[in-house]
């Protein structure tokens, strides 16, 4: 089960960053793969989306992301695991406010997990620093 999810994570980052190569990139298909992702009813897959999600937003950043943020924010409440609900979250905070993430782009090459990790870093530190 593990392996397909890898596979499937990696299909999906392929698929982002052949976009990516792209002079013309049709971003409301890619952004209408993602939201099917989002609600997948395998876990893998919509983790994945939300990823990938976090990763076009980077390549993209103009592209309208207005229907991913709806489900991502249904994902936050509802979504199956806490990973989910958490990984959600991040990535509904990162599309709403995309400027305040600048220093997020330097994982623009990377699995996407990455960029959850330095993100949760980063506010633990701040909350560390808060109470020192």
């Amino acid at each position: 089960m593990r392996t397909l999810m890898k596979a499937i994570s990696a299909a999906l980052i392929l698929v982002t960053f052949t976009f990516a190569n792209q002079k013309h990139v049709n971003t409301k298909m890619v952004t209408k793969n993602i939201e099917q992702g989002l609600t997948h009813k395998n876990p893998g897959v919509v983790e994945s989306s939300i990823r990938v999600a976090i990763l076009v937003k980077i390549a993209y950043p103009d592209a309208d992301y207005g229907d991913v943020i709806d489900e991502l924010e249904d994902l936050i409440m509802d979504g199956a695991n806490k990973n989910i609900r958490l990984k959600a979250l991040i990535a509904a905070d990162y599309l709403n406010n995309f400027d305040q993430y600048q220093w997020l782009k330097q994982y623009n090459n990377s699995d996407g997990e990455q960029v959850f990790d330095a993100y949760l870093n980063k506010l633990n530190f701040n909350r560390i620093a808060k109470t020192n």
